[in-house]
């Protein structure tokens, strides 16, 4: 089983316009109201690509249940705690002549360390040896940084993989966990070594490489335009990035995310691994988005 964690839910509003003028009148030829949370998104990939995953995670108000229905009716498992308030709506503008997307996000009600306890429940009572759990975006204001760390490491040793996907302090913390698998993109490779990063040399690979140390497996690098670079211990793999119409960027780096958990699971090699994360991405920015 694939567990996804999203402790910052969003009901996602996809606003697509041919050619955005800021500043001006837009006018959208499509809308799309979608769950929406790295977890979630995760979620839906994973049941995509056959795999059996279980969205977990916090909700609030009207628009948290809603999320929950639409995951139900598209046949993805979900197992949340409600706290107070309301689960937030960001918006995302999405221009199809260039493919970028503008994103609008709201705050999500604050967590209390009495929610945080439940969650971690959720997750002793839940997680299995074999199983993978992933850890993946932001958390609301005031969550305590090192919760992921510590979530990492009750899912180890329940003897469970785990799968990092976050910034920040997040990042920071939970990278001390030691994940199975780190997944940043290039601005959070930037806050692992602490400087930006332009290209990918055979030092950035090397100081990649001295955070593999526990039970760390792979540190998987996203960089958009430039592929993905996949750093295990004693190998790197190398992939372009998908040559196909980019309608949309939102969610590509979730789908990489959950084809790493399903090849993980599944127990594929890494090469494996990253041709399916490759196509995964590639399947997601050159379709337009739905639920």
């Amino acid at each position: 089983m694939i567990y996804t964690i999203t402790l910052h839910p969003a009901m996602d509003k996809l606003v697509f316009v041919d050619g955005l003028v800021p500043g001006g009148l837009n006018r959208a030829d499509k809308v799309v109201f979608r769950a929406g949370g790295k977890g979630i998104n995760v979620s839906r990939e994973v049941r995509r690509l056959g795999g059996r995953t279980v969205a977990m995670g916090v909700i609030s108000g009207q628009t948290g249940k809603k999320i929950a229905r639409m995951l139900l009716e598209k046949g993805v498992p979900c197992d949340f705690i409600e706290v107070p308030g309301e689960t937030r709506t960001n918006c995302k503008i999405i221009d199809r002549k260039t493919g970028q997307c503008t994103e609008i996000n709201e705050y999500s009600p604050t967590l209390s360390e009495e929610n945080l306890q439940e969650m971690e429940r959720k997750i002793r009572a839940n997680v299995k040896k074999g199983d993978v759990v992933v850890f993946s975006g932001s958390a609301p204001v005031n969550t305590p940084a090192d919760v992921y760390r510590r979530w990492i490491g009750i899912a180890s040793e329940l003897g469970a993989m785990t799968v990092l996907d976050a910034d920040g302090d997040l990042l920071l913390e939970g990278i001390q966990g030691h994940p199975t698998v780190v997944k940043p993109n290039r601005k959070e490779l930037g806050v692992l070594l602490g400087r930006n990063v332009d290209i990918v040399s055979d030092e950035v690979i090397q100081s990649v490489r001295d955070f593999l140390t526990g039970d760390m497996r792979m540190i998987f690098l996203t960089l958009g335009p430039q592929g993905a670079v996949l750093v295990e211990r004693d190998n790197v793999i190398f992939a372009p990035a998908p040559d196909v119409n980019v309608v949309s960027t939102v969610g590509a780096g979730d789908a990489m995310a959950a084809a790493i958990a399903v090849g993980l699971s599944n127990g594929y090699p890494a090469s494996e691994i990253m041709q399916m994360a490759v196509e995964a991405a590639g399947k997601t920015i050159s379709e337009d988005q739905d639920l």
